[in-house]
């Protein structure tokens, strides 16, 4: 139970389908949590939605190929009735414990089955066997024994082991035993833990689920649960001041404050304010409005005639002054016009000067620009020229040393020195690489034959050592027979050396040929790395050869270039042309000049100028005559708007005393001046009368509101829904109601009136106001629930950081990496999707030194008055759910994909459409294992049993996708147990972690005999 995967490792079944791998480990589960009989699920996704049920209800398998009953009657030649027990013996360093169940099964459709429940626990290592059979133990374990009934094998148990010995007749009772016993947990995690269970021996798994959310609601429900009784004391503080808030929200209906929006007796002052204030505008404000609009429009048009009079007089006066400056126009161009006729003939002849000296100046400047481009074109193959040549020096330098280095390279090469002197040419170059390439053929032939020689000469060894062993042999065999030994040992030797013979002649054969080619090629023995040499050196000859033949060529037709350029080079003198350019260029100028001259003094528009002024003088006398008239009209005009301004003037005075009047006797509805009275409705938007009208029907029904409402008798009775006289008997002032008749009426000055006094009924009940009892939640049980709540969340996000570090170190070998974290921005509860808590009171909560956290509190306080306020049948059940702060977050699963940088939530599209077969594998188990894990983490009882429980383990996986899966079973300190098809447990061995591989082979069940199964070990890795 206490052991860890480092020291005991792993537990695989193996074997043929149906010798039984599955229903054997599958009796691992019912007996170690809650005695469940179910058998697995071959469906994934069912068994997922299952996942956050915490009950320990049993789950209908009456359509599963594989029972439990199915399993006790024997799948293979059933029997009619089958009674007898499976258990399991649990042991650590300080206790034993045996899980087990008897059953009794009968066949039938339905079949009938009874089940009952042992515990057998010791604080030793003494042996517990749990007595089961009639007669005890037969050697033959094919022999049949009859099991003892239920009765009898408690009372013999009991008497055996005494307090020892514990039997149950149901799931639950014994579930609720070993959860509390066994593990250490609530009954709710060890419900859960099965569930996993159960999906996780699901076989299809391997596949992966195609849904992923019932885990997400799994890992929130299986964090540590904050004890209850903070959460009722809470609540209870808070219940305490329920009966004074519900008094208190009576006075709060009529006065809260007395400028509060909310109280009923300010909303009803506000009211009859706005229904006087409405009834005043409609009859007086709206006409005093319109004949106001209409008074300023008056005065804006009067302005505007005016306006429009004196710029009248001004437009006549400048036109009188237009008129004049028109005529003093028409003198001068006359004048003008016969001043310019003698100018025109003196252009015409500078015309015809300039056209020529320009003529002369442009052919002077491409004649220079021809001698500056020859002469650039000269410099530049003179340069040209001469860098070829430098190039053609260095070229030839270049040569000579590499025609000594290639002499020097060939000092060791005899064939060459026995020839005559060589010459420095390109031709011997050649030739050189071609007996270069015939010495290579020979070395490769001289090779060959050299490994035939080695051969040869082996196989003569090879002959004499088979003589020898063949006449020692004959001594071993033949040592009486001297006849006969004489004459094998000459046969041997004969025939070994008649071999041999034959051998050294091939051999003497072989070496003469390589001293031959030795002779005939004497360079032959000069190393590989000789000849590259040689042929490095005669490439860069080459190279260098035909850089020189490109050199002389370019140099030639360089040369010949500038020969033609010298030639064609014009010998006309600069310094003349320039001077020649600059005197005709200051004639150039002379010209221009008297030309400008003249030119002003021409203006060929002159007659078409004088004929517009005349027209122009002619039009303005014809527009002063037209603005005298408009002059006339417009003094009649304003005559009439002055009489029009004194009446409206006359009707706005009644109108203010009407208004100044009605606010005297309005009060106390309306108390404002008629100054600040018209100052608040010209900042406010224009209604028509009828608006206003609908509206003073709406405020006197809302008057009537305010005083009676208007509910439903099925509506609860709450203080908005109460009238005014039954808040004043809630509050006990009763004797302040108010009589029937007509609650709202106009008086003689049309203000309208309540028939009761409101500021007298006002007054009354602010002086009965019971001083505030209203605390905010005794500090002592919110403090409690606050301290409690960031204690369990501050522990939760460091466990959480160790199962990523624990995850990050699998991550690194592993192509999809995940880790685990909680969102509070997301509540896991259907519905609520506003965050529970706020930036500031996360940090608060997670800051070990903030022990007062006031934004925390806060939040909470208002939540609980905000519950509180709720109208549930199960309002107590709801709170719980509430405050459970598993329930302000969603923990998610974030995965990181292949050839992507940032982690994303794991989902049910992500899982469905993003992730391989092994992927989607890998991502299913990871949730599961964390389930368990944080389940098993949580026991109090240090030696709880750790087990890990997998069907099929791996059986789409290669083995590289399986080890990732193996080593977070080993990181989370899990001990595998899991089966596996055939013999095939060579991922399991491939893991590096000590396991055990055991195989099971079904036994005969001929004959109606209950088939006894065999197992053995088959497979081991040790370290």
């Amino acid at each position: 139970m206490d052991i860890t995967p480092a020291q005991n490792g792993n537990f695989a079944l193996v074997g043929h389908n149906g010798v039984g791998k599955t229903n054997l480990v599958n009796c691992f589960i019912p007996l170690l949590i809650n005695g469940s009989r179910s058998t697995p699920a071959f469906n994934t996704a069912n068994e997922m939605e299952k996942l956050g049920d915490t009950s320990s209800a049993q789950r209908n398998s009456s359509r599963h190929m594989r029972t439990f009953e199915g399993t006790v009657l024997g799948e293979v030649n059933p029997q009619p009735e089958r009674l007898g027990y499976t258990y399991i013996t649990l042991q650590s360093n300080q206790r034993m414990v045996v899980l087990g169940l008897g059953t009794q099964v009968y066949a039938g459709n339905p079949s009938r089955t009874k089940v009952w429940y042992f515990v057998l626990e010791a604080d030793n290592l003494t042996s517990l066997e749990p007595i089961t059979l009639v007669d005890g133990h037969h050697p033959d374990p094919n022999h049949f024994v009859q099991a003892l009934a239920e009765t009898d094998f408690i009372t013999e148990n009991q008497r055996v082991f005494g307090n020892r010995f514990h039997s149950f007749d149901s799931a639950d009772e014994y579930a609720e035993y070993v959860a509390r016993n066994v593990f250490g947990l609530p009954l709710t995690d060890l419900n859960t833990l099965t569930r996993a269970y159960q999906i996780l021996m699901t076989p299809n798994l391997i596949s992966g689920a195609n849904s992923i959310s019932p885990v997400q609601t799994a890992l929130s429900s299986v964090q540590d649960k904050l004890n209850e009784d903070i959460i009722h004391s809470m609540i209870k503080a808070h219940d305490d001041q329920k009966n004074y808030q519900f008094k208190k929200q009576l006075y709060a209906e009529l006065l809260s404050g007395s400028e509060s929006n909310h109280s009923r007796l300010f909303r009803l002052h506000k009211t009859m304010h706005a229904l006087n204030e409405a009834y005043l505008i409609q009859t007086k404000w709206i006409p005093y409005r319109q004949q106001l609009a209409h008074h300023s429009a008056l005065k804006a048009e009067n302005g505007q005639q005016q306006l429009q009079l004196n710029q009248l007089l001004q437009q006549l006066t400048n036109h009188e002054q237009q008129l004049k400056e028109q005529s003093d126009q028409l003198d001068q161009y006359t004048q003008q016009l016969n001043d310019q006729k003698q100018a025109s003939e003196i252009l015409d002849v500078l015309g015809f000067q300039k056209e020529q000296i320009l003529e002369k100046v442009v052919a002077i400047e491409e004649k220079m620009n021809l001698i500056v481009e020859q002469r650039h074109q000269i410099e530049k193959l003179t340069t040209t020229k001469q860098a070829l040549s430098d190039q053609l020096s260095t070229l030839k330098s270049k040569m000579t040393q590499s025609y000594q280095k290639l002499l020097t390279l060939l000092k060791p090469f005899k064939h060459l020195q026995s020839r005559s002197s060589f010459a420095s040419s390109i031709e011997f170059t050649q030739n050189l690489a071609q007996y270069l390439d015939q010495l290579r053929v020979q070395r490769r032939q001289l090779s060959e034959l050299q490994l035939q020689w080695q051969r040869a000469f082996k196989y003569s060894h090879l002959f004499t050592d088979t003589q020898d062993q063949m006449a020692s042999k004959i001594d071993q065999i033949i040592q009486n027979h001297n006849n006969l030994y004489h004459a094998l040992q000459q046969a041997n030797q004969t025939i070994h050396q008649q071999g041999l013979a034959t051998i050294d002649h091939d051999a003497n054969q072989i070496l003469h040929e390589i001293k031959s080619v030795q002779a005939n090629y004497p360079d032959v023995r000069i190393d590989q790395q000789q000849l590259d040499q040689v042929d490095t050196q005669i490439s860069t000859i080459s190279t260098i050869n035909t850089e020189i033949d490109q050199v002389n060529t370019e140099f030639n037709t360089i040369s010949e270039q500038l020969t033609t350029s010298l030639a064609a080079f014009d010998k006309s003198n600069a310094t003349d042309l320039n001077h020649e350019k600059k005197q005709l260029q200051e004639k150039l100028i002379k010209v221009e000049n008297s030309v400008t001259h003249f030119n002003k003094a021409i203006d060929a528009q002159l007659p078409q100028k004088i004929k517009e002024v005349q027209n122009v003088i002619d039009n303005m006398n014809l527009e002063r005559d037209d603005l005298k008239a408009k002059i006339a009209i417009q003094t009649e005009n304003q005559q009439q708007l002055h009489a029009d301004l004194k009446s409206t003037t006359e009707k706005l005075d009644r109108f203010t005393a009407d208004m100044q009047k009605f606010l005297k006797h309005a009060r106390p509805w309306l108390t404002e001046s008629l100054t600040d009275f018209i100052a608040l409705q010209e900042k406010r938007a224009e209604k028509s009368i009828s608006e206003y009208v609908r509206q003073i029907e709406k405020l006197k029904a809302l008057t009537q509101t305010l005083i009676k409402p208007n509910r439903d008798s099925a509506d609860p009775l709450t203080p908005q829904n109460r009238s005014l006289n039954e808040l004043l008997q809630g509050i006990g002032m009763s004797e302040l109601a108010i009589v029937a008749g007509d609650l709202v009426f106009q008086d003689e000055q049309d203000v309208y009136q309540l028939n009761f006094d409101l500021p007298t009924l006002k007054a009354n009940v602010k002086k009965h106001v019971p001083n505030d009892q209203t605390h905010l939640l005794a500090t002592d049980e919110l403090g409690t629930f606050c301290a409690a709540v960031s204690h369990q969340m501050f522990k939760q996000r460091d466990y959480l950081q160790q199962i990523n570090q624990t995850m990050q170190q699998n991550n690194e070998r592993a192509d999809i990496k995940f880790k685990i974290e909680l969102d509070y921005q997301r509540s896991n509860r259907q519905g609520n999707h506003q965050p529970v808590l706020t930036e500031t009171a996360l940090t608060e909560i997670f800051d070990i030194n903030d022990t007062k956290m006031p934004e925390f509190r806060s939040l909470m306080q208002h939540k609980l008055e905000f519950a509180t306020r709720q109208e549930r049948d199960d309002l107590q059940t709801w709170l719980l759910e509430e405050f459970d702060y598993r329930n302000w977050s969603t923990m998610n699963i974030l995965v990181k994909l292949p050839g992507t940088t940032d982690y994303r939530i794991l989902t049910n599209p992500v899982l469905k459409t993003k992730l391989s077969s092994a992927q989607k594998t890998h991502a299913t188990l990871i949730p599961l294992l964390i389930i368990v894990k944080i389940i098993l983490d949580k026991c109090e009882l240090k030696d709880a049993p750790r087990l890990l429980f997998l069907d099929d383990f791996a059986g789409r996986l290669d083995d590289e996708n399986a080890q990732r899966q193996l080593d977070i079973v080993a990181a989370f300190d899990f001990s595998l147990i899991t089966t596996r098809p055939g013999n095939d447990y060579s991922t399991l061995l491939a893991d590096n972690i000590e396991n055990t591989i055991y195989q099971v082979q079904a036994g005969n069940s001929d004959g109606g005999v209950f088939p006894i199964n065999t197992v053995s070990i088959i497979g081991a890795w040790h370290r």
